[in-house]
Protein backbone atom coordinates (compact mmCIF):
# COMPACT_ATOMS: atom_id res chain seq x y z
CA UNK A 1 0.00 0.00 0.00
CA UNK A 2 2.65 2.37 0.86
CA UNK A 3 4.91 1.94 -2.51
CA UNK A 4 1.52 1.98 -4.24
CA UNK A 5 0.63 5.67 -2.82
CA UNK A 6 4.55 6.55 -3.29
CA UNK A 7 4.11 5.60 -7.50
CA UNK A 8 0.50 7.87 -7.16
CA UNK A 9 2.58 11.38 -5.78
CA UNK A 10 5.53 10.54 -8.27
CA UNK A 11 3.13 10.33 -11.00
CA UNK A 12 0.17 12.59 -10.61
CA UNK A 13 2.74 15.93 -10.74
CA UNK A 14 4.13 14.78 -13.83
CA UNK A 15 0.62 13.99 -15.77
CA UNK A 16 -0.17 17.58 -14.59
CA UNK A 17 2.40 19.09 -16.06
CA UNK A 18 1.30 17.54 -19.52
CA UNK A 19 -1.48 19.42 -19.21
CA UNK A 20 -1.88 21.84 -22.48
CA UNK A 21 0.99 23.55 -24.16
CA UNK A 22 2.57 26.67 -21.57
CA UNK A 23 1.79 30.37 -23.29
CA UNK A 24 4.51 31.98 -25.24
CA UNK A 25 6.31 34.69 -23.82
CA UNK A 26 5.90 37.88 -24.93
CA UNK A 27 8.79 39.88 -26.37
CA UNK A 28 9.82 42.19 -23.27
CA UNK A 29 9.95 45.16 -25.82
CA UNK A 30 5.80 44.95 -25.56
CA UNK A 31 6.25 44.49 -21.47
CA UNK A 32 8.63 47.22 -21.12
CA UNK A 33 6.08 49.14 -23.29
CA UNK A 34 2.87 48.50 -21.09
CA UNK A 35 5.10 49.46 -17.94
CA UNK A 36 5.89 52.80 -19.33
CA UNK A 37 2.52 54.19 -20.57
CA UNK A 38 1.00 52.89 -17.54
CA UNK A 39 3.39 55.15 -15.42
CA UNK A 40 2.79 58.50 -18.20
CA UNK A 41 -1.23 57.68 -17.37
CA UNK A 42 -0.95 57.05 -13.65
CA UNK A 43 1.09 60.39 -13.16
CA UNK A 44 -0.89 61.70 -15.63
CA UNK A 45 2.40 63.32 -17.55
CA UNK A 46 1.21 63.21 -20.71
CA UNK A 47 -1.93 63.91 -23.20
CA UNK A 48 -4.57 60.65 -23.22
CA UNK A 49 -4.34 60.90 -27.08
CA UNK A 50 -0.63 59.79 -27.32
CA UNK A 51 -1.52 57.33 -24.71
CA UNK A 52 -4.59 55.86 -27.07
CA UNK A 53 -2.56 56.01 -30.13
CA UNK A 54 0.40 53.99 -28.49
CA UNK A 55 -1.78 51.75 -27.01
CA UNK A 56 -3.39 50.93 -29.92
CA UNK A 57 -0.18 50.72 -32.18
CA UNK A 58 1.26 47.96 -29.32
CA UNK A 59 -2.59 46.22 -29.39
CA UNK A 60 -1.93 45.89 -33.32
CA UNK A 61 1.28 44.09 -32.79
CA UNK A 62 -0.16 41.43 -30.19
CA UNK A 63 -3.13 40.78 -31.73
CA UNK A 64 -1.25 39.13 -34.37
CA UNK A 65 -0.86 35.08 -34.57
CA UNK A 66 1.21 34.08 -32.02
CA UNK A 67 3.91 31.94 -34.31
CA UNK A 68 4.55 35.55 -35.98
CA UNK A 69 5.14 37.53 -32.54
CA UNK A 70 8.79 37.07 -33.43
CA UNK A 71 8.92 36.99 -37.07
CA UNK A 72 11.19 39.77 -38.63
CA UNK A 73 8.72 42.35 -39.79
CA UNK A 74 6.92 41.97 -36.47
CA UNK A 75 10.24 42.32 -34.61
CA UNK A 76 11.21 45.31 -37.02
CA UNK A 77 7.73 46.98 -36.09
CA UNK A 78 8.23 46.37 -32.08
CA UNK A 79 11.41 48.01 -32.48
CA UNK A 80 10.60 51.24 -34.31
CA UNK A 81 7.74 51.57 -31.60
CA UNK A 82 10.25 51.07 -28.59
CA UNK A 83 12.56 53.66 -30.46
CA UNK A 84 9.80 56.34 -31.01
CA UNK A 85 8.63 56.35 -27.96
CA UNK A 86 11.66 56.50 -26.06
CA UNK A 87 12.44 59.35 -28.44
CA UNK A 88 9.07 61.37 -27.49
CA UNK A 89 10.21 60.86 -23.64
CA UNK A 90 13.47 62.02 -24.15
CA UNK A 91 12.51 65.19 -26.34
CA UNK A 92 9.78 65.87 -23.90
CA UNK A 93 12.08 66.05 -20.85
CA UNK A 94 14.34 68.48 -22.67
CA UNK A 95 11.47 71.24 -23.15
CA UNK A 96 10.46 70.73 -19.82
CA UNK A 97 13.59 71.24 -19.06
CA UNK A 98 14.31 73.67 -21.27
CA UNK A 99 11.27 75.76 -20.15
CA UNK A 100 11.91 75.38 -16.46
CA UNK A 101 15.53 76.79 -16.61
CA UNK A 102 14.28 79.81 -18.66
CA UNK A 103 11.93 80.65 -16.24
CA UNK A 104 14.58 80.49 -13.57
CA UNK A 105 16.46 82.59 -15.60
CA UNK A 106 13.47 85.43 -16.25
CA UNK A 107 13.75 85.28 -11.96
CA UNK A 108 16.65 85.90 -11.39
CA UNK A 109 17.28 88.71 -13.78
CA UNK A 110 13.67 90.54 -13.25
CA UNK A 111 14.21 94.46 -13.53
CA UNK A 112 17.70 93.20 -15.38
CA UNK A 113 19.46 93.18 -18.18
CA UNK A 114 17.07 93.37 -21.07
CA UNK A 115 19.10 91.73 -23.77
CA UNK A 116 19.36 88.58 -20.81
CA UNK A 117 15.56 88.82 -20.38
CA UNK A 118 14.38 88.72 -24.33
CA UNK A 119 16.47 85.38 -24.53
CA UNK A 120 15.12 83.50 -21.70
CA UNK A 121 11.51 84.76 -23.03
CA UNK A 122 12.49 83.19 -26.19
CA UNK A 123 14.05 80.35 -24.96
CA UNK A 124 10.84 79.18 -23.00
CA UNK A 125 8.42 80.05 -25.98
CA UNK A 126 10.81 77.42 -27.90
CA UNK A 127 10.49 74.95 -25.70
CA UNK A 128 6.64 75.55 -25.27
CA UNK A 129 6.83 75.26 -28.94
CA UNK A 130 8.12 71.89 -28.97
CA UNK A 131 5.61 70.87 -26.29
CA UNK A 132 2.67 71.51 -28.19
CA UNK A 133 3.76 70.33 -31.31
CA UNK A 134 5.56 66.92 -30.33
CA UNK A 135 3.74 64.01 -31.04
CA UNK A 136 3.75 63.52 -27.36
CA UNK A 137 2.34 66.42 -25.07
CA UNK A 138 2.32 67.44 -20.99
CA UNK A 139 -1.02 66.84 -19.35
CA UNK A 140 -3.34 69.44 -20.75
CA UNK A 141 -3.69 71.65 -17.41
CA UNK A 142 0.16 71.80 -17.30
CA UNK A 143 0.32 73.03 -20.98
CA UNK A 144 -2.32 75.76 -20.65
CA UNK A 145 -0.80 76.50 -17.79
CA UNK A 146 2.77 77.51 -19.80
CA UNK A 147 0.48 78.94 -22.55
CA UNK A 148 -1.49 81.81 -20.34
CA UNK A 149 2.03 82.59 -19.07
CA UNK A 150 3.56 86.00 -20.61
CA UNK A 151 7.53 85.38 -20.15
CA UNK A 152 8.03 89.30 -21.42
CA UNK A 153 5.64 90.44 -18.39
CA UNK A 154 6.18 88.77 -15.42
CA UNK A 155 4.63 91.27 -13.53
CA UNK A 156 1.16 89.00 -14.82
CA UNK A 157 2.32 86.11 -12.06
CA UNK A 158 2.60 86.59 -8.32
CA UNK A 159 5.67 85.53 -7.12
CA UNK A 160 3.40 81.89 -5.78
CA UNK A 161 2.26 81.50 -8.99
CA UNK A 162 5.34 81.30 -10.47
CA UNK A 163 6.82 78.72 -8.14
CA UNK A 164 3.64 76.56 -8.69
CA UNK A 165 4.69 76.69 -12.41
CA UNK A 166 8.24 75.66 -11.97
CA UNK A 167 7.20 73.38 -9.48
CA UNK A 168 4.50 71.43 -12.21
CA UNK A 169 7.32 71.41 -14.96
CA UNK A 170 9.53 70.38 -12.57
CA UNK A 171 7.95 67.65 -11.43
CA UNK A 172 6.71 66.27 -14.91
CA UNK A 173 10.02 66.57 -16.31
CA UNK A 174 11.05 64.18 -13.25
CA UNK A 175 8.46 61.49 -14.03
CA UNK A 176 9.61 61.29 -17.43
CA UNK A 177 12.78 61.27 -16.37
CA UNK A 178 12.13 58.34 -13.67
CA UNK A 179 10.26 56.12 -15.66
CA UNK A 180 10.30 53.08 -16.35
CA UNK A 181 13.25 52.33 -19.27
CA UNK A 182 15.06 55.79 -18.31
CA UNK A 183 17.07 55.41 -15.86
CA UNK A 184 20.85 55.17 -17.03
CA UNK A 185 20.64 51.47 -15.63
CA UNK A 186 17.79 50.23 -17.26
CA UNK A 187 18.24 48.33 -20.72
CA UNK A 188 15.30 49.18 -23.42
CA UNK A 189 16.93 46.61 -25.46
CA UNK A 190 14.71 43.55 -26.71
CA UNK A 191 17.42 41.33 -27.41
CA UNK A 192 15.84 40.73 -31.26
CA UNK A 193 18.27 38.23 -32.06
CA UNK A 194 18.86 36.41 -28.81
CA UNK A 195 17.10 33.32 -27.23
CA UNK A 196 13.61 34.59 -27.71
CA UNK A 197 13.81 34.94 -31.23
CA UNK A 198 15.76 31.95 -32.29
CA UNK A 199 13.41 30.17 -30.03
CA UNK A 200 10.66 30.99 -32.29
CA UNK A 201 11.69 31.25 -35.96
CA UNK A 202 15.49 30.77 -36.28
CA UNK A 203 16.39 34.55 -36.81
Amino acid sequence: ASLALLAAGIFVPISTAKDGPSAPEQPQAWKQLDASLEHLAKEELVDEKYLEETRKKLEELRSQKEEQWFNHSSLEATDSLKKEHRSEMDRMERDLDRADKALEGLEKNKGGNQADAERQANEFQQALQGLQNGAMKPNPELLEQMKQFDPKNMGQLSKEQMEQLRQNLQKNREGMKNGPGQNPGDDWSDELLGDEGEGKDGQ
